[in-house]
């Protein structure tokens, strides 16, 4: 949860042997019910066998580069999993796009829980 005021930056680096498995899930709410929000910026970097497979930041809350109101989620998800290709289902809320091996599901919306059920929806 960050707060009004905050700035919190997150940074996910991994790196993998070819072969490896890998999920990793990155959940935020941004402000309390009822408070202003306050700024995040996440990072994801994954490296597969000295090779780049994903690098993406992900900017939410004032300031931000591609903060553009009125569209202002309050709430974000990801879930990056390497050692299994998959397809491209979407949901009415969330996305999983392939990457070489892997994939990303993203979401993003007014509550986290529904942000969670919407991403597993695609996973």
């Amino acid at each position: 949860m960050v707060a009004a005021r905050a700035h919190h930056r997150a940074e996910l680096t991994a790196a993998l042997a070819p072969g490896a498995v890998l999920t990793a899930t990155e959940q935020v709410l941004r402000g309390r019910a009822g408070e202003q929000p306050g700024r995040w910026t996440g990072t994801t970097r994954v490296v597969v066998g000295g090779r780049p497979l994903l690098h993406t930041s992900v900017g939410l809350g004032p300031g931000a580069p591609a903060w553009l109101p009125p569209v202002v989620p309050r709430a974000y998800g990801s879930t990056v999993h390497v050692g299994q290709a998959a397809g491209v289902p979407t949901a009415d809320d969330a996305v999983r796009l392939p990457l070489g091996g892997g994939w990303v599901a993203t979401a993003w919306g007014a509550e986290l829980h529904s942000v969670v059920r919407a991403v597993e929806a695609v996973v």
